[in-house]
């Protein structure tokens, strides 16, 4: 595989969790998840062994407990569902890593989009 094809895949992972037409158009296999009393950081090691992505979870969030299951979801909407209802969000970096940070007292929590690309 070429350096730039391993440029762009993080780079088209992201466009299909930010832009909801394009993931439609292109779903992501649906998976099943249970996590009891887990923290986010287990949760988000999870995701990115699921994902391939490199994830990142901020040292004041990553205690945060997790307690949910969810049936035949794809996987960036179950950890979106996820990172909302811990009013945390990931954003992707200019390298590539997605950083689990909180949500900034600015950002309205309206909407479904809660990764978000900067």
């Amino acid at each position: 595989m070429s350096k730039h094809a391993y440029l762009t895949i993080p780079i088209a992972i992201a466009l299909l969790i930010v832009c909801p037409s394009l993931t439609r158009a292109q779903a992501q296999p649906a998976i099943t998840v249970q996590f009891q009393d887990a923290s986010l950081a287990q949760v988000a090691q999870a995701f990115a062994s699921l994902s391939g992505l490199t994830i990142v979870v901020a040292a004041d969030v990553s205690d945060l407990k997790v307690t949910t299951a969810v049936k035949n979801v794809e996987w960036p909407r179950a950890l979106g569902q996820i990172l909302e209802a811990h009013d945390v969000v990931a954003r992707l970096d200019a390298s590539g890593v997605f950083r689990i940070e909180r949500r900034a007292p600015s950002q309205a929590a309206g909407g479904r989009l809660v990764l978000r690309v900067f």
